[in-house]
Protein backbone atom coordinates (compact mmCIF):
# COMPACT_ATOMS: atom_id res chain seq x y z
CA UNK A 1 0.00 0.00 0.00
CA UNK A 2 2.69 2.65 1.24
CA UNK A 3 4.34 1.66 -2.23
CA UNK A 4 1.18 2.60 -4.55
CA UNK A 5 1.47 6.14 -2.77
CA UNK A 6 4.86 6.34 -3.35
CA UNK A 7 5.61 5.72 -6.31
CA UNK A 8 2.16 7.58 -7.62
CA UNK A 9 3.30 10.60 -5.74
CA UNK A 10 6.94 10.14 -7.28
CA UNK A 11 5.39 9.76 -10.68
CA UNK A 12 3.08 12.93 -10.19
CA UNK A 13 6.08 14.94 -8.95
CA UNK A 14 7.56 15.02 -12.51
CA UNK A 15 4.86 16.58 -13.82
CA UNK A 16 4.52 20.47 -14.35
CA UNK A 17 1.57 20.88 -11.91
CA UNK A 18 3.66 19.20 -9.02
CA UNK A 19 4.68 23.55 -7.83
CA UNK A 20 1.06 24.68 -8.21
CA UNK A 21 0.28 21.59 -6.01
CA UNK A 22 2.98 21.85 -3.67
CA UNK A 23 1.64 25.03 -2.85
CA UNK A 24 -2.13 24.06 -2.02
CA UNK A 25 -0.79 20.71 -0.10
CA UNK A 26 1.34 22.94 2.32
CA UNK A 27 -1.12 25.14 2.56
CA UNK A 28 -3.68 22.94 4.07
CA UNK A 29 -0.85 20.94 6.18
CA UNK A 30 -0.19 24.62 7.41
CA UNK A 31 -4.25 25.69 8.10
CA UNK A 32 -4.61 22.53 10.00
CA UNK A 33 -1.40 22.73 12.47
CA UNK A 34 -3.03 26.27 13.12
CA UNK A 35 -6.39 24.90 13.69
CA UNK A 36 -4.66 22.22 15.97
CA UNK A 37 -2.93 24.29 17.76
CA UNK A 38 -5.39 27.37 18.32
CA UNK A 39 -8.34 25.00 18.97
CA UNK A 40 -7.33 24.39 23.07
CA UNK A 41 -6.83 27.89 23.22
CA UNK A 42 -10.26 29.25 22.23
CA UNK A 43 -12.58 26.16 24.13
CA UNK A 44 -10.88 27.55 26.92
CA UNK A 45 -11.71 30.81 26.55
CA UNK A 46 -15.39 30.51 25.09
CA UNK A 47 -18.16 28.31 26.45
CA UNK A 48 -19.54 25.66 24.38
CA UNK A 49 -22.61 27.88 23.19
CA UNK A 50 -20.54 30.57 21.74
CA UNK A 51 -19.07 28.12 19.10
CA UNK A 52 -23.20 26.51 18.75
CA UNK A 53 -23.90 30.27 17.38
CA UNK A 54 -20.90 30.14 15.76
CA UNK A 55 -21.68 26.97 13.79
CA UNK A 56 -25.09 28.33 12.69
CA UNK A 57 -23.55 31.40 11.44
CA UNK A 58 -20.93 29.58 9.58
CA UNK A 59 -23.24 27.60 7.68
CA UNK A 60 -25.67 30.11 6.89
CA UNK A 61 -23.10 32.21 5.06
CA UNK A 62 -21.75 29.80 3.14
CA UNK A 63 -25.29 28.40 2.20
CA UNK A 64 -26.00 32.64 1.07
CA UNK A 65 -22.27 32.95 -0.59
CA UNK A 66 -23.53 30.27 -3.06
CA UNK A 67 -26.77 32.18 -3.32
CA UNK A 68 -25.56 35.39 -3.93
CA UNK A 69 -22.99 34.30 -6.69
CA UNK A 70 -24.61 31.17 -8.42
CA UNK A 71 -21.64 30.08 -8.74
CA UNK A 72 -21.09 32.06 -11.60
CA UNK A 73 -17.38 32.77 -10.10
CA UNK A 74 -16.57 29.22 -11.14
CA UNK A 75 -16.66 30.10 -15.01
CA UNK A 76 -13.74 32.77 -14.38
CA UNK A 77 -11.37 30.08 -15.14
CA UNK A 78 -13.17 29.32 -18.64
CA UNK A 79 -12.53 31.98 -20.67
CA UNK A 80 -9.26 32.19 -23.00
CA UNK A 81 -8.69 35.96 -22.94
CA UNK A 82 -8.25 38.16 -19.70
CA UNK A 83 -10.93 40.57 -20.49
CA UNK A 84 -13.47 37.91 -20.90
CA UNK A 85 -12.52 36.48 -17.50
CA UNK A 86 -12.81 40.04 -16.07
CA UNK A 87 -15.95 40.27 -17.49
CA UNK A 88 -17.60 37.28 -15.78
CA UNK A 89 -15.44 38.37 -12.38
CA UNK A 90 -17.92 41.95 -13.35
CA UNK A 91 -21.09 39.33 -13.59
CA UNK A 92 -20.47 37.60 -10.75
CA UNK A 93 -20.02 40.70 -8.81
CA UNK A 94 -23.24 42.53 -9.78
CA UNK A 95 -25.48 39.42 -9.26
CA UNK A 96 -23.77 39.72 -5.43
CA UNK A 97 -25.57 43.07 -5.58
CA UNK A 98 -28.98 42.19 -7.27
CA UNK A 99 -29.15 39.05 -5.18
CA UNK A 100 -29.00 40.52 -2.49
CA UNK A 101 -31.11 43.15 -2.47
CA UNK A 102 -33.72 40.93 -3.37
CA UNK A 103 -33.07 38.78 -0.37
CA UNK A 104 -32.79 41.91 1.94
CA UNK A 105 -36.33 42.72 0.89
CA UNK A 106 -37.21 39.30 1.24
CA UNK A 107 -35.92 38.96 4.63
CA UNK A 108 -37.81 42.19 5.51
CA UNK A 109 -41.04 41.40 4.00
CA UNK A 110 -41.34 38.78 5.87
CA UNK A 111 -40.55 40.37 9.10
CA UNK A 112 -43.52 42.73 8.44
CA UNK A 113 -46.04 39.77 8.19
CA UNK A 114 -44.49 38.50 11.75
CA UNK A 115 -42.15 35.90 10.28
CA UNK A 116 -38.46 36.61 11.30
CA UNK A 117 -35.81 34.59 9.61
CA UNK A 118 -33.29 35.55 11.58
CA UNK A 119 -34.76 35.32 15.09
CA UNK A 120 -35.98 31.49 13.81
CA UNK A 121 -32.76 30.43 12.53
CA UNK A 122 -30.49 31.45 15.26
CA UNK A 123 -33.22 31.98 18.39
CA UNK A 124 -31.79 35.87 18.92
CA UNK A 125 -32.23 38.49 16.89
CA UNK A 126 -30.43 42.20 16.74
CA UNK A 127 -29.52 44.71 14.47
CA UNK A 128 -25.76 43.81 15.08
CA UNK A 129 -26.55 39.73 13.99
CA UNK A 130 -28.06 40.96 10.77
CA UNK A 131 -26.10 43.21 9.94
CA UNK A 132 -22.97 40.53 10.08
CA UNK A 133 -25.10 38.25 8.23
CA UNK A 134 -25.72 40.22 5.63
CA UNK A 135 -22.03 42.28 5.44
CA UNK A 136 -20.51 38.16 6.28
CA UNK A 137 -22.35 36.25 3.37
CA UNK A 138 -21.33 39.19 1.01
CA UNK A 139 -17.91 38.86 2.14
CA UNK A 140 -17.59 35.14 1.36
CA UNK A 141 -19.13 35.37 -2.11
CA UNK A 142 -16.49 38.11 -3.12
CA UNK A 143 -13.67 35.85 -1.66
CA UNK A 144 -14.89 32.70 -3.38
CA UNK A 145 -14.42 35.09 -6.59
CA UNK A 146 -11.14 36.87 -5.70
CA UNK A 147 -9.92 33.10 -4.85
CA UNK A 148 -11.62 32.08 -8.69
CA UNK A 149 -9.81 35.30 -10.41
CA UNK A 150 -6.48 33.96 -8.87
CA UNK A 151 -6.73 30.42 -9.54
CA UNK A 152 -7.32 31.62 -13.19
CA UNK A 153 -4.31 33.43 -12.99
CA UNK A 154 -2.44 30.13 -12.15
CA UNK A 155 -1.20 32.27 -8.81
CA UNK A 156 -1.77 29.23 -6.38
CA UNK A 157 1.03 31.06 -3.92
CA UNK A 158 -0.85 33.65 -2.96
CA UNK A 159 -3.92 31.26 -3.02
CA UNK A 160 -2.49 28.98 -0.69
CA UNK A 161 -0.86 32.09 1.61
CA UNK A 162 -4.17 33.47 2.11
CA UNK A 163 -5.24 30.13 3.57
CA UNK A 164 -3.36 31.33 6.27
CA UNK A 165 -5.43 34.68 6.99
CA UNK A 166 -8.54 33.08 8.29
CA UNK A 167 -7.49 30.60 10.93
CA UNK A 168 -4.70 33.39 12.02
CA UNK A 169 -6.81 36.47 12.42
CA UNK A 170 -10.19 34.41 13.58
CA UNK A 171 -7.99 33.36 16.59
CA UNK A 172 -6.09 36.63 17.50
CA UNK A 173 -9.65 38.80 16.99
CA UNK A 174 -11.29 36.51 19.09
CA UNK A 175 -9.17 36.51 21.69
CA UNK A 176 -9.68 40.49 21.36
CA UNK A 177 -13.23 40.06 21.58
CA UNK A 178 -12.99 37.82 24.66
CA UNK A 179 -11.46 41.05 26.33
CA UNK A 180 -13.36 43.75 24.80
CA UNK A 181 -16.97 42.20 24.14
CA UNK A 182 -17.40 38.70 25.36
CA UNK A 183 -20.67 37.54 24.39
CA UNK A 184 -22.66 34.83 22.14
CA UNK A 185 -22.00 36.94 19.35
CA UNK A 186 -17.76 36.97 19.86
CA UNK A 187 -16.84 34.58 17.95
CA UNK A 188 -18.92 35.59 14.99
CA UNK A 189 -17.62 39.10 14.82
CA UNK A 190 -14.31 37.73 14.79
CA UNK A 191 -15.48 35.15 11.79
CA UNK A 192 -16.97 38.44 10.13
CA UNK A 193 -13.42 40.41 10.48
CA UNK A 194 -11.24 37.52 9.64
CA UNK A 195 -13.20 37.72 6.10
CA UNK A 196 -12.84 41.58 5.66
CA UNK A 197 -9.13 41.17 6.20
CA UNK A 198 -9.23 37.97 3.63
CA UNK A 199 -10.90 39.93 0.73
CA UNK A 200 -8.20 42.91 1.62
CA UNK A 201 -5.78 40.62 1.09
CA UNK A 202 -6.60 38.78 -1.69
CA UNK A 203 -8.12 42.24 -3.63
CA UNK A 204 -4.26 43.18 -3.42
CA UNK A 205 -3.18 40.27 -4.82
CA UNK A 206 -4.44 41.24 -8.26
CA UNK A 207 -4.94 44.49 -10.54
CA UNK A 208 -7.52 44.64 -13.12
CA UNK A 209 -9.01 47.71 -15.21
CA UNK A 210 -12.84 46.57 -15.44
CA UNK A 211 -14.95 47.33 -18.31
CA UNK A 212 -17.54 49.92 -17.55
CA UNK A 213 -20.68 48.03 -16.20
CA UNK A 214 -22.66 47.78 -18.92
CA UNK A 215 -26.50 45.64 -18.61
CA UNK A 216 -25.67 43.87 -21.74
CA UNK A 217 -22.38 41.99 -20.07
CA UNK A 218 -24.60 41.00 -17.01
CA UNK A 219 -26.86 39.56 -19.52
CA UNK A 220 -25.10 37.39 -21.66
CA UNK A 221 -22.64 36.08 -19.22
CA UNK A 222 -25.87 34.72 -17.26
CA UNK A 223 -26.73 33.19 -20.45
CA UNK A 224 -23.28 31.95 -21.52
CA UNK A 225 -23.17 30.26 -18.33
CA UNK A 226 -26.67 29.03 -17.84
CA UNK A 227 -25.20 25.67 -17.17
CA UNK A 228 -23.18 26.41 -14.20
CA UNK A 229 -26.14 28.92 -12.85
CA UNK A 230 -28.95 26.45 -13.02
CA UNK A 231 -27.18 22.98 -12.56
CA UNK A 232 -23.84 23.37 -10.66
CA UNK A 233 -25.55 25.89 -8.27
CA UNK A 234 -28.00 23.23 -7.62
CA UNK A 235 -25.60 20.60 -6.76
CA UNK A 236 -23.85 22.56 -5.08
CA UNK A 237 -26.85 24.34 -2.89
CA UNK A 238 -28.17 20.69 -2.17
CA UNK A 239 -24.61 19.89 -1.03
CA UNK A 240 -23.90 22.55 0.92
CA UNK A 241 -27.26 22.61 2.55
CA UNK A 242 -27.04 18.56 3.17
CA UNK A 243 -23.96 19.38 4.71
CA UNK A 244 -24.44 22.19 6.59
CA UNK A 245 -28.06 20.67 8.56
CA UNK A 246 -26.79 20.04 11.34
CA UNK A 247 -25.62 23.37 12.23
CA UNK A 248 -28.92 24.80 11.31
CA UNK A 249 -31.02 22.35 12.88
CA UNK A 250 -29.99 21.20 15.90
CA UNK A 251 -29.46 24.62 17.06
CA UNK A 252 -33.44 25.50 17.05
CA UNK A 253 -34.23 21.45 17.91
CA UNK A 254 -31.32 21.25 20.71
CA UNK A 255 -30.18 24.82 21.75
CA UNK A 256 -26.73 26.70 21.09
CA UNK A 257 -24.68 24.38 23.83
CA UNK A 258 -25.17 21.03 22.60
CA UNK A 259 -24.54 22.39 18.89
CA UNK A 260 -21.33 23.61 20.60
CA UNK A 261 -20.14 20.19 21.42
CA UNK A 262 -21.22 18.99 17.87
CA UNK A 263 -19.59 21.74 16.12
CA UNK A 264 -15.92 21.66 17.69
CA UNK A 265 -15.99 17.60 17.72
CA UNK A 266 -17.17 17.49 13.93
CA UNK A 267 -13.98 19.72 13.72
CA UNK A 268 -11.86 17.63 15.23
CA UNK A 269 -12.36 14.54 13.95
CA UNK A 270 -12.76 15.91 9.97
CA UNK A 271 -9.02 17.37 10.52
CA UNK A 272 -7.26 13.31 8.71
CA UNK A 273 -10.12 13.90 5.69
CA UNK A 274 -9.87 17.20 4.84
CA UNK A 275 -6.21 16.61 5.17
CA UNK A 276 -5.99 13.74 2.56
CA UNK A 277 -8.93 15.30 0.61
CA UNK A 278 -7.29 18.64 -0.07
CA UNK A 279 -3.74 16.88 -0.62
CA UNK A 280 -4.31 13.90 -2.74
CA UNK A 281 -7.95 15.24 -4.27
CA UNK A 282 -6.10 16.99 -7.35
CA UNK A 283 -3.66 14.11 -7.44
CA UNK A 284 -6.51 11.98 -8.50
CA UNK A 285 -8.47 13.65 -10.44
CA UNK A 286 -5.57 14.35 -12.56
CA UNK A 287 -4.76 11.43 -12.49
CA UNK A 288 -8.06 10.16 -13.54
CA UNK A 289 -8.18 12.08 -16.98
CA UNK A 290 -4.45 11.18 -17.78
CA UNK A 291 -5.51 7.48 -17.99
CA UNK A 292 -9.21 8.61 -19.04
CA UNK A 293 -7.47 9.78 -21.94
CA UNK A 294 -4.61 7.32 -22.90
CA UNK A 295 -6.09 3.46 -21.61
CA UNK A 296 -9.76 3.31 -20.13
CA UNK A 297 -9.48 -0.03 -19.04
CA UNK A 298 -7.15 0.72 -16.74
CA UNK A 299 -9.12 3.25 -14.89
CA UNK A 300 -11.14 0.71 -12.59
CA UNK A 301 -8.14 -1.40 -11.48
CA UNK A 302 -6.48 1.94 -10.61
CA UNK A 303 -9.72 3.30 -8.92
CA UNK A 304 -10.19 -0.24 -7.39
CA UNK A 305 -6.72 -0.19 -5.98
CA UNK A 306 -6.99 3.32 -4.65
CA UNK A 307 -10.12 2.68 -2.91
CA UNK A 308 -8.70 0.06 -0.70
CA UNK A 309 -5.90 1.74 0.29
CA UNK A 310 -7.55 4.86 1.27
CA UNK A 311 -10.30 2.12 3.49
CA UNK A 312 -7.58 0.62 5.46
CA UNK A 313 -5.89 4.51 6.03
CA UNK A 314 -9.60 5.54 7.00
CA UNK A 315 -10.19 2.29 9.03
CA UNK A 316 -6.99 2.84 10.99
CA UNK A 317 -6.91 5.68 11.38
CA UNK A 318 -10.65 5.82 12.78
CA UNK A 319 -10.30 3.24 14.54
CA UNK A 320 -7.52 4.32 16.74
CA UNK A 321 -9.14 7.71 17.08
CA UNK A 322 -12.38 5.72 18.50
CA UNK A 323 -10.63 4.53 21.43
CA UNK A 324 -7.94 7.40 22.26
CA UNK A 325 -10.82 10.10 21.89
CA UNK A 326 -11.84 9.38 25.66
CA UNK A 327 -8.51 10.02 27.35
CA UNK A 328 -7.27 13.20 24.48
CA UNK A 329 -10.34 15.84 24.84
CA UNK A 330 -10.24 16.64 28.09
CA UNK A 331 -6.46 17.20 28.03
CA UNK A 332 -6.86 18.97 24.47
CA UNK A 333 -10.00 20.75 24.89
CA UNK A 334 -10.36 20.99 28.45
CA UNK A 335 -12.64 18.64 31.10
CA UNK A 336 -15.40 21.07 30.22
CA UNK A 337 -15.69 19.74 26.88
CA UNK A 338 -16.40 15.80 27.97
CA UNK A 339 -19.85 16.04 26.75
CA UNK A 340 -17.94 15.90 23.14
CA UNK A 341 -16.85 12.81 23.49
CA UNK A 342 -19.63 10.51 22.41
CA UNK A 343 -19.99 12.70 19.54
CA UNK A 344 -16.54 12.26 18.17
CA UNK A 345 -16.90 8.55 18.62
CA UNK A 346 -20.01 8.37 17.10
CA UNK A 347 -18.49 10.26 14.08
CA UNK A 348 -15.72 8.26 13.75
CA UNK A 349 -18.12 5.77 11.67
CA UNK A 350 -18.95 8.11 9.30
CA UNK A 351 -15.78 9.58 8.74
CA UNK A 352 -13.98 6.28 8.00
CA UNK A 353 -15.24 6.28 4.38
CA UNK A 354 -15.71 9.97 3.57
CA UNK A 355 -12.06 9.68 3.86
CA UNK A 356 -12.61 6.80 1.03
CA UNK A 357 -14.95 8.97 -1.22
CA UNK A 358 -14.51 12.13 -0.89
CA UNK A 359 -11.03 12.58 -3.28
CA UNK A 360 -12.51 9.62 -5.38
CA UNK A 361 -16.17 11.27 -5.97
CA UNK A 362 -14.47 13.43 -8.81
CA UNK A 363 -15.24 11.16 -10.97
CA UNK A 364 -18.66 11.96 -11.38
CA UNK A 365 -17.08 15.27 -13.11
CA UNK A 366 -15.07 13.22 -15.51
CA UNK A 367 -17.92 10.38 -16.39
CA UNK A 368 -20.63 13.12 -16.20
CA UNK A 369 -22.79 11.72 -13.62
CA UNK A 370 -23.46 14.95 -12.01
CA UNK A 371 -27.44 14.23 -12.29
CA UNK A 372 -27.22 11.19 -10.78
CA UNK A 373 -25.13 12.62 -8.05
CA UNK A 374 -27.81 15.25 -7.57
CA UNK A 375 -30.41 12.92 -6.96
CA UNK A 376 -28.05 10.95 -4.84
CA UNK A 377 -27.64 14.92 -2.92
CA UNK A 378 -31.39 15.05 -2.74
CA UNK A 379 -32.10 11.61 -0.57
CA UNK A 380 -28.89 12.59 0.94
CA UNK A 381 -30.56 15.89 2.19
CA UNK A 382 -33.89 14.08 3.12
CA UNK A 383 -32.35 11.12 5.05
CA UNK A 384 -30.18 13.91 7.25
CA UNK A 385 -32.81 16.06 7.89
CA UNK A 386 -34.94 12.99 9.33
CA UNK A 387 -32.27 11.71 10.83
CA UNK A 388 -32.23 15.08 12.93
CA UNK A 389 -36.15 15.60 12.92
CA UNK A 390 -37.55 12.08 14.19
CA UNK A 391 -35.14 12.14 17.09
CA UNK A 392 -36.47 15.43 18.00
CA UNK A 393 -39.91 15.01 17.54
CA UNK A 394 -39.59 11.62 20.20
CA UNK A 395 -37.90 13.10 22.59
CA UNK A 396 -34.56 11.32 22.52
CA UNK A 397 -31.12 12.83 23.29
CA UNK A 398 -29.35 15.07 21.49
CA UNK A 399 -26.26 12.34 20.93
CA UNK A 400 -28.84 9.94 19.64
CA UNK A 401 -29.49 12.39 17.03
CA UNK A 402 -25.89 12.65 16.39
CA UNK A 403 -25.70 8.99 16.17
CA UNK A 404 -28.67 9.02 14.10
CA UNK A 405 -27.17 11.53 11.89
CA UNK A 406 -23.83 9.41 11.25
CA UNK A 407 -25.74 6.07 10.90
CA UNK A 408 -27.44 7.96 7.62
CA UNK A 409 -23.93 9.46 7.17
CA UNK A 410 -22.34 5.47 6.67
CA UNK A 411 -25.50 4.36 5.11
CA UNK A 412 -24.91 6.69 2.22
CA UNK A 413 -21.09 7.02 1.50
CA UNK A 414 -21.34 3.16 1.14
CA UNK A 415 -23.86 3.55 -1.60
CA UNK A 416 -21.59 6.20 -2.91
CA UNK A 417 -19.11 4.08 -2.58
CA UNK A 418 -20.53 1.13 -4.60
CA UNK A 419 -21.83 3.61 -7.33
CA UNK A 420 -18.73 5.26 -7.97
CA UNK A 421 -16.87 1.47 -8.49
CA UNK A 422 -19.34 0.87 -10.90
CA UNK A 423 -19.40 3.53 -13.30
CA UNK A 424 -15.76 2.70 -13.02
CA UNK A 425 -16.08 -0.93 -14.08
CA UNK A 426 -18.45 0.18 -16.93
CA UNK A 427 -15.58 2.36 -18.38
CA UNK A 428 -14.20 0.79 -21.60
CA UNK A 429 -16.22 -2.07 -21.67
Amino acid sequence: MSYFFFDMIKKYAKSSFVKNSTYMIVSTVGTQLIVVLTIPILTRLFNPDFFGYHATYRSVLVILSIILTLKLETAIVLPKSLLKKVEVLLASCINIGVVSIILILAYFSLKLLGFDLLETTFGLSNKLLLICVILGSISVALSNISQSFLVSQEDFRNISFSRFILPVSFFFISCIFYYTFNSPLSLILAHFFSYVLLNIFLKSRYKINFPKIKAHIYRSTLIRYKDITTFTTSNSLLNTVSNNAPSILLLGFYGATPLGFYAIGSKIISLPTQLVSASLGQIFYKKFVDIYNTDRNKLYPFIKKVYFSLLSIGIITFTILYFVIPYVIPVFLGTEWLDAVPIIKYLCFWQALVIVNNPISTLTILLKKQKTLFIYESFLLLARFLALWVPFTLDMSFNNAVLTYALVGLFFNIILMLYLLQIARKVGY
